[in-house]
């Protein structure tokens, strides 16, 4: 196949939904340490398909969730390009940013203080319609239960405050918020790594449901490598705000072929170390793998930094 002109890009049948391009984030601030300027995402080049769960990976630090971010506009970035549907992103002014927005959602790492206290859980997950639709009061409320009722909560549960839920419930509540304007792309920032063990799968289950019910596409930030092998069809691995490594979950994560990655798999549990990825650097000797060189295709759809 004919390698795509920009590494980590792949060709597709379809014009994908998502299309990243040398995209850059580099904060003037400065390390707390050197005070020199921190290029938290660097030159980092991807698209993503209608439909596909994509997985970005690393431990804290690497500018994940600065990316992520930065899909949205939530951050914006130093140069590159982002192209949602063929829209740039970024260069849209913020009327039309904000119409494109409700195409456009987050879930946030932490139910507890991604939910407003002083709201019933209707009015939080009806908030949106507020916000982007003329919808009246009551097709609100109706619409609000019929989330609820998707993401497995009773719709009663509308007429109370987040403090009455658990965490898992609240995750929930929190997705059928992100959902309730029929988003096409939705960015999930460490979904379930405030939530107990035994609650993770409940709600990885739930997001595998919506997206396949939906037609949904995600973009997910992850630490934990089960996770996303179980969870997503392509990961990047990222480091120091570059992709090391970018393939189907399963090669990469069963396979994987950059020094990285394979320091990543070998601090989880049952890998020969004791230390799991609970995101902090991986408990390995020597010195961590570099992230320089250049992404090469060294098969079709899998991309390593060499």
């Amino acid at each position: 196949m004919t390698a795509p002109l920009t590494a980590g890009r792949r060709p597709a049948l379809t014009a994908p939904l998502l299309e990243v391009d040398r995209l850059t984030k580099v904060f003037t601030t400065g390390s707390r340490r050197s005070g020199e300027p921190v290029r938290a995402v660097d030159d980092v080049s991807f698209d993503v398909a209608r439909g596909e769960i994509f997985g970005l990976l690393g431990e804290s630090g690497s500018g994940k969730s600065t990316l992520a971010r930065c899909l949205l506009r939530l951050i914006a970035p130093t140069s590159g390009s982002v192209r949602f549907d063929g829209v740039d992103v970024l260069d849209l002014p913020e009327a039309a940013m904000r119409k494109l927005r409700a195409r456009m959602q987050i879930l946030f790492q932490d139910p507890y203080s991604s939910l407003d206290p002083r709201m019933t859980v209707r009015e939080i997950v009806g908030e949106p319609l507020t916000a982007h639709t003329a919808t009246s009061r009551r097709d609100r409320e109706q619409r609000a239960d019929d989330l609820l009722t998707l993401v497995g909560l009773d719709p009663t549960a509308g007429r109370r405050r987040p403090h009455a839920f658990s965490g898992g419930q609240r995750q929930r509540i929190a997705l059928a918020r992100a959902l309730i304007l029929d988003p096409d792309l939705v960015v999930l920032d460490e979904p379930v790594s405030a939530l107990d063990v035994s609650v993770q799968a409940q709600i990885i289950n739930l997001l595998r449901e919506t997206r396949r019910r939906l037609s949904l596409t995600y973009v997910v930030v992850l630490h934990d490598l089960a996770i996303a092998r179980y969870l997503c069809d392509r990961v990047a691995v990222m480091q120091r705000g570059r992709f090391v490594e970018i393939g189907a979950a399963a090669d990469v994560l069963e396979s994987p072929r950059h020094p990285y990655t394979r320091q990543l798999l070998d601090a989880l549990p049952g890998r020969g170390r004791r230390e799991a990825l609970h995101g902090r650097a991986p408990g390995v000797a020597g010195p961590i793998a570099d992230a320089r060189g250049e992404l090469r295709e060294v098969v079709p759809d899998r991309w390593v930094r060499e």
